[in-house]
């Protein structure tokens, strides 16, 4: 009896483990960040510089860069945290 307890309690466990994972993958899972400096043209031709988050998150579909915030300053974008899942 005892036996047959433990296959069902495995059986539940790993089902649950199964569709945690397909959940997480739906939404996205982050795997990392970059921070990169840009640059845009101004009205009176001056350049103005950037710096740009871009956050990765695997999906079933691969992996997606996702740019999530912009700003003047980089230490700005240090403090900035991306999401544990995307979405």
């Amino acid at each position: 009896m005892t036996m047959r307890i433990r296959r069902v309690l495995l059986a539940v466990f790993g089902l649950a483990v199964v569709v945690f994972a397909a959940y997480a993958l739906n939404r996205g899972v982050l795997i990392g960040s970059e921070i990169h400096r840009g640059s845009t043209s101004l009205q009176d031709r001056a350049t103005a510089y950037l710096w740009r988050k871009h956050c990765r998150y695997l999906r079933f579909t691969g992996i997606n860069d996702d740019a999530s915030l912009t700003g003047q300053e980089r230490e700005e974008l240090d403090n900035y945290r991306c999401r544990f899942f995307d979405r």
